[in-house]
This record gives C-alpha cells, sequence and structure tokens, in this order.
C-alpha cells in the first residue's frame, strides 16, 4: 500500500533544495521637474506623465552588460531546478527549488562559476563608473543633470549581491521527535506534512511535464524549418529528459513519464552536437518524428493521470488517519 509519506521519504532520499537570490541596480531614475517641463512643452498635463532616463548616458549598456551577468544564475537555476512551491506557475518562480541530489555537485560548480564571472564584470564596471558618470553628466544629461543625484562606486557596489544557499534536505517530519505527541496526533501531523509536500512535488512534477513539451514543440519547429538549429537546441533537449526521469525516479516512479524521458533523451536527442542535424537529413527526420511522438504521448498521459493524492486515496479507500488535528485546530 502506497502512501503520501512513502511518496516524500522516496523525494527526500532523491532531492534536496537549493535558492538563488540576486540583488541588482537598474540605473535608472526618475525626473521629477524635466518631466513636469516636458510635459508643458508638449502641451500635457504634468501630473499625467513620469520621465525615467537612464544614469549613465549612452553607457547604460555597461551596466546593462552586468545586470545580465547576474541574470544568468537566476536562468540557470531556473532551467536547471524545479520548483518547490505551493503557489501556481506564474507566482512560483521565487523561493527554494527542487534538485536531483546526484546533480548537486555540478549545479553548485556552475553557480559559482557564473557568480564569479558576474563579480569580475562587477568589478570592472565599478572600477569605470566613476568616469561613465562623468561622461553621462557632461553629454547626455542636459539640464536635467541638475536634478539628478548619481550613486557613488561603493553605494552602487552594494546594491549588487549574489547568495547561493547551502543545499537543504526536503523538509520531511521525523515521527520520531514528536514521541512525546500522543501516537495518533503525531500520525496526522506528519501525515498533513506528507500531503503538503506531495503537493509541492507533484506541482514540481507538473512543470518538468510543461518544461518537456514546450521543449519538445520547440525542436519541432526548429527542425521543421531548419533557420535556428543551434547546440542550446540539443542541450535543452537533454536537460527537458533528464529532469522527468529525475522527478519521476525521485517521485511517484511514473513508469510512462520514464519511458517518455528515455525517448527524449534518446532519440529526440539523437546527434551528438546540432551540427549533426543539419548534416544528417535522416537524423533530423527522425529526430523530429521522435519528438512529435514524445509531445502526443506526454499530453495524452498528462491528460490521463489522475493526481497522486487521488490515487494514494483511491488505494486506500479515501482513508486517512483520524480528525484528532482537525478537531485541535477548528
Amino acid at each position: 500500500m502506497i502512501t503520501n509519506q512513502d511518496l516524500i521519504q522516496n523525494a527526500a532520499n532523491s532531492f534536496m533544495l537549493i535558492s538563488v537570490s540576486l540583488s541588482k541596480w537598474s540605473g535608472v531614475a526618475q525626473v521629477k521637474d524635466g518631466s513636469a517641463q516636458a510635459a508643458v512643452q508638449a502641451g500635457a498635463n504634468p501630473e499625467a506623465y513620469r520621465g525615467y532616463i537612464n544614469l549613465l548616458g549612452a553607457h547604460h549598456s555597461e551596466l546593462k552588460r552586468v545586470n545580465g551577468a547576474f541574470n544568468k544564475l537566476r536562468t540557470y537555476i531556473y532551467e536547471n531546478t524545479l520548483p518547490f512551491s505551493q503557489q501556481e506557475f506564474d507566482k512560483q518562480q521565487r523561493g527554494q527549488r527542487l534538485i536531483a541530489i546526484s546533480r548537486v555537485p555540478e549545479v553548485l560548480a556552475n553557480l559559482q562559476s557564473l557568480k564569479d564571472e558576474a563579480q569580475t564584470l562587477l568589478t570592472d564596471f565599478l572600477a569605470e563608473y566613476e568616469r561613465l558618470v562623468s561622461i553621462a553628466r557632461s553629454q547626455d544629461m542636459g539640464t536635467w543633470a541638475i536634478e539628478l543625484d548619481h550613486p557613488s562606486a561603493d553605494e552602487v557596489s552594494d546594491k549588487f549581491g549574489i547568495t547561493i544557499s547551502p543545499p537543504q534536505p526536503v523538509p520531511v517530519i521525523d515521527l520520531e521527535r514528536l514521541g512525546s505527541i500522543p501516537v495518533a496526533l503525531a500520525q496526522e501531523i506528519a501525515e498533513a506534512n506528507a500531503r503538503a509536500l506531495t503537493g509541492q512535488l507533484e506541482k514540481a512534477k507538473k512543470e518538468a511535464i510543461r518544461n518537456a513539451e514546450d521543449q519538445l514543440a520547440r525542436v519541432i519547429k526548429q527542425l521543421e524549418d531548419g533557420s535556428r538549429i543551434h547546440d542550446s537546441l540539443l542541450s535543452d533537449t537533454v536537460r527537458s529528459g533528464q529532469m522527468l526521469r529525475d522527478i519521476s525516479e525521485g517521485f511517484d516512479h511514473d513508469r510512462p513519464i520514464e519511458v517518455i524521458a528515455d525517448i527524449i533523451t534518446d532519440e529526440v536527442a539523437n546527434v551528438a552536437s546540432a551540427d549533426g542535424w543539419r548534416n544528417d537529413g535522416w537524423k533530423k527526420i527522425t529526430a523530429k518524428q521522435a519528438a512529435a511522438n514524445a509531445l502526443n504521448s506526454l499530453r495524452n498521459e498528462k491528460n490521463k493521470q489522475k493526481t497522486i493524492a487521488e490515487a494514494v486515496a483511491e488505494q486506500n479507500d479515501g482513508a486517512f488517519v483520524g480528525g484528532v488535528l482537525a478537531d485541535l485546530v477548528e
């Protein structure tokens, strides 16, 4: 008999949690007096217009390069981990992320490399910052320079930050630690925890499926028109299949999903590099067909699957531990 606690114990043995926090500086300021003057000159209501300016003027691109390097860490963590959140897809981009234990060393090493690159770009930018400010104030700000206050290089430095959290275990309740609590209540607390974690893991699985669907559709389109066949198309495909397998093996052992994951990594990603698709028409055709088959199978499987909670309840005849906890919290 499978229980929610069996599922999350498997997840606890298979995954860890990690998060990346970033802080950056936009380099943009509101021009209040200048906005009012511009509105008057345009015959507009000054209260209806707010104007903003890039504080580094024509050299704003130097700052964008730094911010872009910082953003790469967030992009990497989103692409290589899964959400661990109670929120829906459009709200779960922050917070802890789920990562297979086997991938922790690789992901941490790559995050550190990206962090080092970002910090190097920031250091180089700060060394030039005062000169860029001087140029901007003399050549790009015009009369607005009077009301603009540029932060110092030290103040700009303080606005940037990268924090990579140490990997944490999946927070499964240990019944042995609840020894002083009555057995029935301890079991209900553990079951409530298990159901909550199962819900989070289900959302992670849905995200892995959605990512794989998007990637397969991208493969089909780009192999069809042949105009954007790059190595990233191949690496992104391999990653989407691997993450499908990770969540299945580490959570609910969903065999149909694992079969689809194998098709993605073995039959869709059937070349060593994108050159294989560009130079071998047969490889490209078979990869595209495999992608179409995998996409159809994935959509069919997604539509017919019940939630884990429904499956567990059905298997156990809908029975959970009694109502002690419900009585206490009502």
